[in-house]
C-alpha cells in the first residue's frame, strides 16, 4: 500500500541515486528508510511523504521524546556539524546516534555496527549463563546443542565485520562459554575448543551466515540490491567487501567471486595439531567419570580434576 510512495519519489527526484539508479528509498510494508544527500533533500523527501499520507489516510508515529518516536534521523558526517531541525507535517524529527532496526542497532559511523556486535555479545553471554543453570543436571554434550539451538543466532551479524576486535571479543566469549560448559580452565587451549565441542567454531558459523547472506543478495530479482553489491564487493572501505577480501584470504581464493556457502568450512579456528589430539580423549574421559557415565580406576574425582586441569593448560 506504500508502493505508490515509491513511484511518488522516485518521480520527483529526491534523494540518493546511484549509476543511474533510484535510492531513495528502502522499505517493506510500514517499515521504510529515506536516503537523501543532503539535508534539504530529506526534507523534501519527507514533505512527499507527509502528502501521500495524506491522500491516502496514512500517519507517520512521532513523539517529542526521540526515545518515544518511531520516526528518527541519522546523518552520517566526516566530522559534526550542526543540523537543521527536520519536520514531519507539524512535528520535529529528532537526530539520533542510533537505531534499532529489525533488532539491529545501526550507528551513524564508518563501521557502525561495534554497538550491535557489543550488545549481541553481552545478550549471548547472559542468555549462556541462564541454559547452564536451568539445564544444570545436562551433559555438557547435551548443553552444547541447547545452546547452538536457542543462543547462536546472532541475527544481524551479516552486516558485521567479521574481523574487527568487537568480532574477536564474540568469538573469546564463545570459547568462554564452551570452557564453561564443559567445567574445564579458563586457560585452556583454544585449539580444543572445536574438537570438544563436536559443533563448528562460532567463527565458522558467522563466516558461513555471511557467505548465504551474499549468495542470496546475487539471486535477488531487485536491480538495485544487485547494484549496490556490485559495487561494495570489490571495495575493501566497506564492511562487505572488506569481509569478503579476509574470507577469500583465509580460504586460498584469489578471486573473491569463486567463494560460496561450504568454504566457510574451510575456515578452522585455531586447528588442533595432530601431536595433541590425544587431550581431546582424556578430557572426554574425565568428563564421563565426572557425569558418572564411565569408571576410571585408581582415581578419585579430585584427582581426575587435577589431571584435567594439567591436560587443558600444559
Amino acid at each position: 500500500y506504500v508502493n505508490g510512495l515509491f513511484q511518488l519519489l522516485r518521480r520527483r527526484r529526491s534523494g540518493c541515486w546511484i549509476q543511474g539508479q533510484y535510492h531513495g528509498i528502502f522499505g517493506y510494508a510500514d517499515d521504510n528508510v529515506l536516503l537523501a544527500p543532503t539535508a534539504n533533500a530529506l526534507q523534501l523527501m519527507i514533505d512527499t511523504c507527509v502528502e501521500y499520507c495524506d491522500n491516502h489516510n496514512l500517519k507517520f508515529s512521532t513523539h517529542p521524546d526521540p526515545k518515544k518516536s518511531k520516526t528518527k534521523c541519522l546523518a552520517f558526517l566526516t566530522k559534526h556539524r550542526e543540523l537543521p531541525k527536520l519536520s514531519l507535517g507539524q512535528d520535529k524529527l529528532p537526530w539520533v546516534n542510533n537505531v534499532k532496526h529489525l533488532g539491529n542497532t545501526i550507528e551513524n559511523v564508518l563501521n557502525g555496527q561495534k554497538k550491535d556486535i557489543s550488545i549481541k555479545r553481552a545478550r549471548y553471554i547472559d542468555k549462556n549463563n541462564e541454559l547452564l543453570q536451568e539445564f544444570y543436571f545436562a551433559h555438557p554434550d547435551t548443553l552444547v546443542k541447547i545452546n547452538m539451538i536457542y543462543n547462536s543466532h546472532f541475527t544481524g551479524s551479516v552486516l558485521w565485520n567479521l574481523f574487527c576486535k568487537e568480532s574477536k571479543m564474540v568469538e573469546n566469549a564463545w570459547n568462554v562459554s564452551i570452557r564453561k560448559t564443559f567445567d574445564i580452565p579458563r586457560q585452556t587451549h583454544r585449539y580444543l575448543i572445536q574438537p570438544l565441542s563436536e559443533v563448528p567454531h562460532l567463527k565458522t558459523i558467522l563466516i558461513r551466515k555471511f557467505l548465504s547472506f551474499i549468495g542470496q543478495l546475487e539471486k535477488c530479482p531487485k536491480k538495485i540490491v544487485g547494484n549496490l553489491l556490485r559495487l561494495i564487493k570489490h571495495d575493501v572501505n566497506s564492511t562487505t567487501g572488506a569481509n569478503l577480501r579476509q574470507i577469500s584470504t583465509l580460504c586460498n581464493k584469489n578471486n573473491i567471486n569463486d567463494l560460496n556457502t561450504n568454504d566457510a568450512d574451510m575456515v578452522e579456528y585455531h586447528p588442533i595439531p595432530e601431536d595433541e589430539l590425544w587431550r581431546v580423549n582424556i578430557i572426554r574421559d574425565i568428563i564421563d567419570a565426572r557425569q558418572n557415565n564411565t569408571v576410571i580406576e585408581g582415581f578419585s574425582i579430585d584427582e581426575l580434576d587435577g589431571y584435567m586441569d594439567f591436560v587443558c593448560t600444559s
